[in-house]
Order: C-alpha cells, then sequence, then structure tokens
C-alpha cells in the first residue's frame, strides 16, 4: 500500500502586470503623452527560477480501490530572482520635451550572485467511484531564504532635464550610462539601497482534474483546472 517516490524539478516563472499607460510608454515613448501625466502605478513584475530535489509517500487508501494520498518534501536551490513594485507612481513629460518629472512609490529588489535555499511541499488526493475518478494538488507550498538581495525602496520625486556634454571629443560615455543604472537612477531619486537577506514565498500551484469514463471504454472525459500564484496569472480551464 506504500509506494516511496523521488524525483527532480525545476520551476522558471515570470509574472507581469501593469496598467495601459506603461503598455503606451514601452512601444511608443512617450511623444504621445506630451503635456499629460502617465500613471504607472500598480506595477507587479516578478521573476523566480529555482531547481530542486524531491522525495515523498504515496499511500493507497481503503485497500487500493477508492484512491490515494501523496506527500513529499522538496530541498531547494534558488538560481535567480527579481521583483518590482510600483504603488501611486507617475510620469510627466513636459511640452517639447523640456523636461520630465517622475514621482512615485516603488520598490526594486533583485538577487546579488550568491545562492538561496528553501523547502517546498507537494500534496495531492486522487479518489476513484465508479468510472470517475478526481485528482486535486497542491505543489511547492514553501519558501527560499535568499542570502544576499539588493533593495531600492522610496518614494520621491525627480524631474530631469538631460545630460550636458561639456566637451564631447573628451566625452567616454562612463559618466552618461553610470547615470542610467540601476543605482544612477535610485540617487537621482534620492531612494535608498540596501542589501539584506531576506525569504521569500513559493509561487505555489493548484490543480484540479476530474476524469470520467465513456461508456465505450477507450474514450475518457476530462476536466481541468490549473492555476499558479503569480501576478497576472489567469487560471486555466481545460476540457
Amino acid at each position: 500500500r506504500n509506494e516511496w517516490q523521488a524525483g527532480l524539478k525545476y520551476r522558471e516563472l515570470l509574472g507581469l502586470s501593469f496598467p495601459i499607460d506603461l503598455f503606451g510608454l514601452a512601444f511608443l515613448g512617450n511623444h504621445s503623452y506630451e503635456g499629460q501625466t502617465a500613471d504607472l502605478s500598480n506595477t507587479k513584475f516578478n521573476y523566480i527560477q529555482y531547481t530542486g530535489a524531491s522525495f515523498g509517500l504515496k499511500k493507497q487508501i481503503q485497500g487500493g480501490k477508492s484512491g490515494a494520498i501523496y506527500a513529499g518534501v522538496s530541498a531547494l536551490y534558488g538560481a535567480n530572482y527579481q521583483t518590482l513594485k510600483t504603488k501611486n507612481t507617475s510620469l510627466y513629460t513636459a511640452p517639447d520635451a523640456a523636461y520630465i518629472k517622475a514621482k512615485g512609490d516603488m520598490q526594486l529588489q533583485y538577487r546579488e550572485p550568491s545562492p538561496g535555499f528553501g523547502l517546498g511541499l507537494d500534496l495531492n488526493y486522487t479518489f476513484n467511484w465508479n468510472k470517475n475518478s478526481l485528482f486535486v494538488s497542491v505543489e511547492d507550498v514553501g519558501f527560499i531564504h535568499w542570502q544576499k538581495v539588493t533593495s531600492f525602496e522610496g518614494n520621491s520625486t525627480a524631474t530631469y532635464k538631460g545630460t550636458e556634454i561639456v566637451n564631447f571629443r573628451s566625452f567616454t560615455g562612463d559618466s552618461l550610462f553610470s547615470n542610467f543604472s540601476t543605482r544612477g537612477f535610485a540617487d537621482r531619486f534620492g531612494i535608498k539601497e540596501t542589501q539584506k537577506s531576506m525569504t521569500t514565498l513559493l509561487p505555489f500551484a493548484l490543480t484540479a482534474r476530474y476524469d470520467r469514463v465513456l461508456i465505450n471504454t477507450k474514450w475518457k472525459a476530462i476536466l481541468q483546472a490549473y492555476y499558479t500564484y503569480m501576478p497576472a496569472y489567469i487560471p486555466r480551464l481545460s476540457a
């Protein structure tokens, strides 16, 4: 009645939700927003990549005729993590592009070159009766602890009028590129940079599946629902 199971897993997930103004800025530029304010609030971006080794026990219930239950645990290695969140954030473009003014509340975090370690729990249950079968599962309920994460957080306002190049012949571009790096933008906005260890929850997955054997046992009807806890993820339903 008992069945031991072991396996390897790899997950790489990206979730992104954003307002329509951010779409317009990214693909059309801010010319169409001249003299207007683009709303960039409630942007959510999350990217995570990890691998792991799982081990668990599958146990038959009621004599092995009506179903089974499985419980397993995974040891996880975090390879990459990035996240961005904005609250009340906007970008104003002055007429003739004389300047742009950005203000808002944002949080940007990304993993530095250091590992992350965590644990995940998997549970599923199968129930059979007559010609019907029901399967429900939850995967990767757990966490990853990242040893070193760079974080930019703050609420600020900044006006940008361009970059002045006094002598083009001696201009190397180094200062320009550094100004437009993540740290350059953070300095301009007065946003504080910190490095810390942190723990994040895993993007758990929920699955429900119903099977029914039709009159001709060579055919089966299946209805399945699937959901992953990530920004903007739309639950999937298939038949």
